[in-house]
């Protein structure tokens, strides 16, 4: 009895990563189009998943400490979906668990492959802003190398700056 609310809670779970892959999708999307409002809307429902993963996660944990009972083991560990599917005898069963358990991992590679990608194309952006804020506050590269106050030349001492903006106030 135990093994099919295990089963349907690791189908339950494969169905929340499926959303959770297609939003870090549309995540990259907005993130690529420079759209802060469906970047922001995206992260959102991305939060909404991963609460409803977690409830879900403690569903998997309960079912897998009955299944434990069901078997006469009494024992408080958090045991792996592989670890619990050794306590199943049924191959058909055994089977599914696996079968499930390896759907829900190919799942993990994706999103991790997809949160790598959006972290580098958002790393990216980042450089870039701060390089345009160079660009604007006109950063005196002179001025990050300590030089002898003697040795400086008569512009470099005053406080003239390139830049359009001066943030030095």
């Amino acid at each position: 009895m135990s093994i099919q609310r295990l089963l349907e809670s690791m189908q339950s779970l494969i169905e929340l990563h499926e959303k959770l892959l297609v939003v870090a999708e549309l995540k990259k999307q907005a993130i690529v189009k420079n759209d802060v409002s469906e970047l922001t809307l995206t992260m959102s429902k991305e939060s909404r998943i991963l609460k409803e993963i977690e409830k879900q996660e403690a569903v998997r944990e309960s079912v897998g400490q009955e299944l434990m009972k069901e078997k006469g083991i009494k024992s408080r560990l958090e045991l792996t979906v592989s670890e619990l599917s050794r306590l199943v005898f049924d191959p058909e069963d055994k089977n599914k668990l696996l079968a499930a358990r390896q759907e829900l991992v190919t799942l993990l590679e994706k999103l991790k492959e997809v949160n790598e990608l959006n972290q580098i194309l958002i790393s990216h952006s980042l450089s870039f802003v701060d390089y345009s804020l160079n660009l604007f506050i006109g950063g005196d590269e002179d001025e990050a190398v300590y030089k002898r106050p003697d040795t400086q030349s008569a512009t470099a001492r005053g406080p003239q700056r390139n830049g359009i903006f001066d943030a030095r106030a």
